[in-house]
Parts: C-alpha cells; structure tokens; sequence
C-alpha cells in the first residue's frame, strides 16, 4: 500500500510528528468532533427513545422531570437507572438549547431539574436565539440573575478555558522568556 503521509510527517526529527501550531490545531478539531459526535448520537438515541416527542406533547408551560419523562416514553424502561441516565442526555440536549431546564430542589441524588421544550421555531422565524427564546433574555443577563446556574456556568468554564490553556502552554513558546513580578 502507497504512503500517503507527507515527508514532513514521516522524516520528521522531532519528538513530535507534527508541527507544534499544527498539533494544538488536530488537538481542538479532534475536541471538537468527538463533541459533536456525542451531541448528534444522544440527539439520536432522544429521537429514538421518544424524548421529544414526549416532552413536546405536554401542554404549554409543563415542566416534567427526568423520572416523568422516562414514564411517559412509549416503550417503558426496564432499567432503574433510566432517569438518572436520561437527565444525562438532557443535560446535553440543555446545552445546545433543544431544550429548556430549571432547577426543580433536591432529589435522592442531589438537585433535579424539570424540562420542557425550547422555543426553536422562534430561532427559524424570529431570528432570536434559543436561550433568550426560552428564558426571556441573553445567557450572560440569565448568569447575573440565577446564582446556582451563574456557580455551574462557572465552573464548567473555568475549566474548559483551564485544559484549552494547558494545550496552549504545552505548544506555544512565545511565554519562555516572559518573567513575573
């Protein structure tokens, strides 16, 4: 079979072989395929299961839980961790603003959430974006309002921008010379 690498990929006298920018470059693209590919096989599975037809056939303004939404679906889990599992997925799908999520108080392991659709026709025929659609205004304004969500948004900030900077750091050389003070 014909070597299709590049010579710079195959006579490299690197450590590495690839070009550190070009590595940082696969790293984020990988990062974001498997992303993506997480989103659209849980957006699936929700398709699958029933998930948004369910949630879209309750009236407007219902909010249901992740153990109601599982009773609800048209072939009944067998599986008692279904809920626990399902809240998972609508996690994700909450992320991408398919859906709408509120705190709802403790559960048996720990806060639980309610659900309902998003307000995703108004994206298409409106111009709004989902978020401000579904919560009345922009995430940043909805932060300042909401103090647990502002504490997890956060977080999961912080430490996304944490691990994006490690990768910077690792192939980015333009700090060596740079002393602090």
């Amino acid at each position: 079979m014909a070597n299709y690498l590049p010579d710079s990929f195959t006579t490299s006298t690197k450590s590495s072989l690839i070009e550190e920018g070009r590595l940082a470059d696969a790293s984020l693209q990988a990062e974001s395929l498997v992303n993506t590919m997480a989103f659209l096989m849980v957006l699936k599975s929700a398709l699958e299961l029933g998930v948004i037809d369910t949630i879209a056939s309750v009236e407007e303004g219902v909010w249901l839980s992740s153990s109601e939404i599982a009773f609800r679906l048209p072939t009944k889990p067998t599986n008692p961790e279904a809920p626990v599992l399902l809240e998972r997925m609508l996690v994700l799908l909450a992320s991408h603003s398919l859906l709408k999520y509120r705190m709802a108080g403790a559960g048996e392991n720990g806060r639980t959430g309610k659900w309902r659709g998003a307000h995703l026709k108004d994206v298409i025929l409106k111009g709004e974006d989902a978020f401000t659609s579904a919560h009345g205004m922009k995430i940043f304004e909805y932060t300042a309002s909401n103090e647990p969500f502002a504490e997890l948004f956060n977080r999961a900030m912080s430490e996304y921008s944490t691990l994006t900077m490690k990768k910077v750091l690792e192939v980015y050389r333009g700090f060596e010379d740079v002393n602090t003070f």
